[in-house]
């Protein structure tokens, strides 16, 4: 065998236990990666049904303004406006558990970010002990 044909089988080798040990080495990295896709699910469910507070309370104003102009009888503004403000409450209720979710995921971020600056300033604390030991 020419030398050539043994690094190029050596080449060869190594690309396939990439591409074999990828994903196991990888492995975690998706797990984390479908918590922050359930995560977005959240996110954009809650973006929704913001959007679907502001039309329904968007309708309720129209309404008020139809009935105030005349336009709509009393027996179809009391109905229109009871119906509208019960999806209102239920959308905003629906608003307050995922927004609940997301505050949740907050304070776990925010207690991993507390506690690894809590690590690292032991450390840095450490460091200038040991520094003024040495200098001294």
């Amino acid at each position: 065998m020419t030398a050539g044909a043994i690094v190029f089988g050596i080449f060869a080798l190594g690309l396939i236990a990439f591409f074999v040990l990828r994903p196991i080495v990888l492995a975690e990295k998706t797990t984390k990666r479908a918590v922050t896709e359930t995560e977005l699910n959240a996110e954009e469910s809650a973006i929704q049904l913001r959007t679907r507070l502001e039309g329904l309370l968007i309708s309720i104003r129209d309404l008020d303004f139809d009935y105030d102009t005349g336009k709509v009888s009393n027996l179809v503004y009391a109905e229109q406006r009871k119906l509208l403000i019960g999806r209102a409450i239920s959308t905003l209720i629906q608003l307050d558990q995922a927004e609940a979710h997301l505050v949740e995921v907050d304070d776990e971020i925010e207690k991993a970010v507390s506690q690894y600056r809590t690590v690292e300033s032991e450390k840095v604390t450490s460091k200038q002990k040991q520094a003024k030991r040495v200098s001294v």
